[in-house]
């Protein structure tokens, strides 16, 4: 790898810190003591530059009730939640977590549990993180030494744009997607997402670099043209200067307006159809 200045920013795919046993997991409490975390602390401290990885990470709780509605149950007054996340590390040390919020129904998530209890095994695998996940509310923005804001969307979240918005409503001026394409294999599928990132890129004007395992990695500028990618399924790396943007578009101001009156009129044809029968 070569020397990096300050600005520089590396970003590794979804999932690419993802144990198989549950004692090697990374652990939010005590982040420290997971190996990798502190390897890659120390490789961003050591050539002076930002990190983005995808990885798997648990929070434990003490509580004799459910602490989140995600929570699983260990036993006893003992709790964790799982979570598909984004890990940032900056050049002094620091780091930042990220949760996936926008999680895929019957692979990440079960919708209405206690209705539909019954569906939780038939979770299909995806090839990435498997289970009941905890989101969080609000879309975190990493900031560099250098006071760069970047905006980490993982996979799934970059097909929606108006969520996707809320990442540049809260301050990012360049964007980053994580993403774990492999489960698609050889389909029209991983190519379509690598479209919807320079959708996403047109409607907010924001450069984006997209980190995809097995997939299409590739640079985006902000008028949503791939400036340079990998090819699918071949080992790469690839670097890019991207601009940044601090305006906000009329999209990111208002959201999907063709969307939300699409919906309303949906309704009110279907209800017409209703009164009239």
């Amino acid at each position: 790898m070569q020397e990096c200045d300050s600005n520089s920013i590396v970003v590794a795919p979804e999932t690419f810190v993802s144990p198989r046993l549950s004692a090697a997991a990374l652990v939010e409490n005590n982040p420290h003591g997971n190996s990798s975390f502190n390897r890659f602390g120390a490789f961003a401290k050591e050539r002076s530059l930002s990190l983005i990885i995808g990885a798997v990470t648990d929070t434990f709780y003490n509580a004799q009730a459910r602490p989140t509605p995600t929570a699983r149950h260990l036993g006893g007054e003992r709790w964790y939640d799982r979570c598909n996340s984004a890990v940032f590390f900056d050049s002094n040390g620091k780091h930042g977590f990220y949760h996936k919020s926008k999680l895929v129904v019957l692979v990440e998530s079960t919708p209405y549990k206690r209705l539909f209890k019954f569906v939780s095994k038939f979770n299909i695998d995806l090839g990435g993180a498997m289970g009941d996940f905890a989101p969080q509310s609000e879309r975190e923005i990493f900031v560099t030494t250098d006071s760069v804001k970047i905006g980490t969307a993982i996979c799934y979240e970059s097909v929606y744009g108006d969520f996707y918005r809320e990442y540049v409503l809260n301050g990012a001026d360049v964007m980053s997607i994580i993403t774990n394409d492999g489960w698609w294999g050889d389909t029209p599928g991983y190519r379509q997402h690598l479209s919807y990132a320079s959708l996403r890129a047109i409607e907010t004007r924001r450069a984006i670099a997209r980190s995809a395992n097995t997939g299409i990695s590739a640079f985006i500028d902000q008028k949503g043209d791939i400036i340079a990618s990998t090819e699918w399924w071949k080992e790469d790396a690839i670097s890019a200067d991207l601009p940044l943007n601090d305006k906000i578009t009329f999209f990111v101001r208002h959201g999907d307006i063709i969307g939300r009156v699409s919906e309303f009129l949906y309704f009110l044809f279907a209800l017409m159809v209703i009164v009239r029968r």
